[in-house]
């Protein structure tokens, strides 16, 4: 397929801002849950009152780094916009972070699930783009 350039870049921009957006946000409600049912002094994995362990830390951490990921993402859509093969390298290894964080996830919570496909079509999108730009 033989796409003008200006279509390309905003796919690419559109693609990389969706991708860092989603994650962000769907990261963000996973973090604010998280705390807050740590909070309220409810449990997790089954117990009934609140514990500070490695499911918690682990849960915590997956919404830190979602975040972090997203807005990572988000970052560089201004550099893709004005075609800087640093920002597409920058949110093609960000992306890639995020496939392999969301992935293995997809068996255990459905948000994964969306996340992993925006994530894997970001990683595809940002390496067919390469071809378009320049």
């Amino acid at each position: 397929m033989n796409l003008p350039h200006s279509a390309s870049k905003w796919i690419t921009v559109a693609s990389n801002a969706l991708c860092g957006l989603a994650n962000f946000l769907l990261g963000g409600g996973h973090l604010v849950g998280v705390l807050r049912r740590a909070l309220e002094g409810k449990g997790f994995g089954g117990e009934l009152e609140f514990h500070y362990g490695f499911h918690f830390y682990s849960v915590v951490l997956l919404g830190v780094l979602l975040v972090g990921c997203g807005l990572a993402c988000l970052w560089q859509t201004r550099g893709l916009w004005r075609g800087e093969d640093a920002a597409r390298r920058i949110a093609l290894c960000w992306s890639l972070a995020l496939v392999f964080l969301n992935a293995p996830l997809i068996p255990l919570q459905d948000f994964a699930i969306p996340l992993t496909a925006v994530s894997a079509v970001n990683v595809i999108v940002l390496l067919a783009g390469r071809r378009f730009s320049g």
